[in-house]
């Protein structure tokens, strides 16, 4: 028998949403209930809104971490122990395991690889690559 997939567990359709339930502190339920007055937005407009610049601020630091970690081994001494440092930067990316949110998804192009030597923008695009690739 077929199992059946749980509503969540389904990717969503570009028009279906899923429902998700969340605990919040009244204080801050009562301040997002505020900014939708204000904003003439549902209590759900400004939850979703909140957490699409969450998601995208979270994506942009770790694309960070991943560019830094990206340039600091290329600048490692020569003969130094490679192994190692890739074994430290696949512990690192693997901290997050299941639950990293941007897994699998382009970031925006970060402050620091706006400024980085054409070399080093092309290895990054590379990583995005590979990553999109996934």
């Amino acid at each position: 028998m077929a199992r059946k997939e749980s509503r969540t567990a389904r990717l969503a359709t570009a028009n279906e949403r899923v429902v998700t339930t969340v605990r919040l502190e009244p204080a801050l339920h009562a301040e997002l209930a505020a900014l939708g007055e204000l904003e003439h937005a549902s209590f759900n407009q400004v939850v979703e809104a909140g957490m699409r610049h969450y998601v995208l601020h979270r994506r942009d630091v770790l694309e960070q971490r991943l560019e830094r970690a990206l340039k600091a081994l290329r600048a490692r001494p020569k003969g130094g122990d490679f192994d190692a440092a890739i074994a430290r930067l696949v512990e690192a990316e693997a901290t997050l395991g299941g639950d990293d949110p941007a897994q699998g998804r382009l970031g925006r192009l970060s402050t620091d690889a706006q400024t980085m030597p054409a070399a080093d923008k092309g290895l990054a695009a590379r990583v995005r690559s590979l990553m999109a690739a996934g």
